[in-house]
Parts: structure tokens; sequence; C-alpha cells
């Protein structure tokens, strides 16, 4: 059995037919940029095919990721609240439209934020549209695991504040806010997770993150397994550390809050 795995492996290995000066004078100068270069590595390289910016593509994606997960956790919380309001209009408007772009697929919303808004006058770059169609698409994502958290604080919370005559304000965001968040980080660091994934979404519109990059790359010396692979395992380094990360703080904040729940 063993030697089955490992002939197996090796076979796979031969078929990749792996490059390794493609990798170092390429791929990786495109991805990690200067700071890959400054530190040597691409020494051995007669003219490393390099990236323009500092950290490269690595650095377009880790600020996509962050700015757009900036934007959602915002108005994620505004869009939570705006179905907790008195007004069924108003709730009823905040709803459908977390449900229309939960219904809607996000390459579709960068599509017509960048595409189609200059038809109505509203011309964006590529970062900037790529960033309101990420942080919207998750802030619907995120005001339900905001409106579960907020809906499982026992209602009892709310009647004490009424009752020592607390000010909405100061009794959502000083009473009600502060123990629903730590029911919502489960939640909030899936959806950050998943971001991580949904980035290279962005190069339909020309932003140059990892697989905008890895594409390009792959097209011009037509060779996809090498730069493909690096991706993933990129991906993949990223997504595992910010996991092990959330899960660190979330039992920080429960330890904290002294919740056993």
């Amino acid at each position: 059995m063993f030697t089955f795995i490992t002939d197996y492996f090796s076979q796979v290995g031969e078929r990749l037919d792996w490059n390794g000066e493609l990798v170092q004078c390429v791929v990786f100068p495109k991805l990690f940029g200067t700071a890959y270069t400054d530190l040597g590595f691409a020494a051995a390289c007669k003219d490393p095919a390099l990236s323009t910016t500092l950290f490269g593509a690595l650095g377009n994606t880790l600020i996509a990721v962050f700015l757009g997960y900036g934007i959602a956790m915002v108005v994620g919380l505004v869009l939570a609240m705006g179905q907790r309001t008195k007004s069924k209009i108003l709730t009823r408007i905040v709803r459908e439209f977390v449900e229309f772009i939960r219904s809607t697929p996000l390459v579709v919303q960068i599509f017509f934020v960048f595409f189609v808004g200059p038809q109505f006058g509203i011309t964006l770059s590529p970062w900037v549209a790529g960033m309101i169609a990420i942080g919207l698409h998750y802030a619907a994502y995120l005001s339900e695991v905001y409106r579960g958290a907020l809906a499982a604080v026992p209602a009892g919370q709310a009647e004490a504040c009424i009752a020592l005559n607390l000010s909405a304000r100061r009794s959502f965001f000083g009473i009600i806010l502060p123990q629903a968040v730590p029911l919502a980080l489960p939640g909030m660091g899936n959806y950050l997770i998943g971001i991580f994934k949904d980035t290279p979404m962005l190069m339909v519109i020309g932003v140059a993150e990892m697989m905008h990059v890895a594409t390009a790359i792959g097209s011009e010396y037509w060779r996809y397994t090498e730069v493909m692979t690096i991706v993933g395992l990129i991906f993949l380094a990223l997504s595992l550390p910010t996991a092990a990360l959330l899960r660190v703080i979330e039992a920080f904040v429960r330890q904290k809050l002294g919740m056993t729940r």
C-alpha cells in the first residue's frame, strides 16, 4: 500500500513537469514584489519579472480583503439595525435589499458596479468598484449574523434598560451590542475566511490581485501548474492562521466577558 502511494505521487510529480526557474524568477517576484527581490531570493535570475508594487499581488489581495471586510462589518451592522426599526416600511426595504444581494453572484455585482455604473454617471476605479461590491456583498451576510446574535440576547436586557431610563443609543451600544458581538464572532470569522477566496473575482475588472497575476503569468509562459499551485498554497497559508487567530480572539472575548455559552 505504501509503495503504491509513493509511486502514485512520484508519477504526479513527473506529470507536473515543475519549472523551478519560472517559479523563482517570475512567479515569486510577481506575487511578492520588491520584498522578494530585496531579500536576495532572485539573485540568480538574469532579469526577474518584478511586480511594480512593494508587496506585489499578495499585498493587493490583503488590501482587498481587509478593506472589503471593514466595509462589510460597518454596513452589515447598519443593515442589521435597519431590520430592527419600528418602521415596517424601512424594515421591509432593508430586508429586500439584503435578500437581493445574497441571491445574486458576487461576480455579477462587481461587473454591474464597475461597467454599468458609468451609464448612470457613476464612474469608479477598479479598486473602488471592487471594494464597494465586496463590501456590500458581505455586508448582507454579516447583517444576518448580527441579526441572529442580537436576537439571542435575552429580552430582559432591553427591558432592564428601559426600567433604568437609559437612552436607546446607550442601551444598544452599551448593553445589547457588547453581549451580541461574542455570539456573532464565529459567523464573522467564517465570512472573513470566505472573503479571502472571493477576492480572485476582482480579476474581472482588472484588479491586480494574486489570481489575476497568476492568470497573466500562465497565459504568457504557458505554464499554469506552478503558478496556480503556489497561489493555492498562499491562500491556504493565509486562511489557516487567520482561522486559528479568530478562534483565539473568540475564546479571549468570551473569557473576558465571563460567557459560558
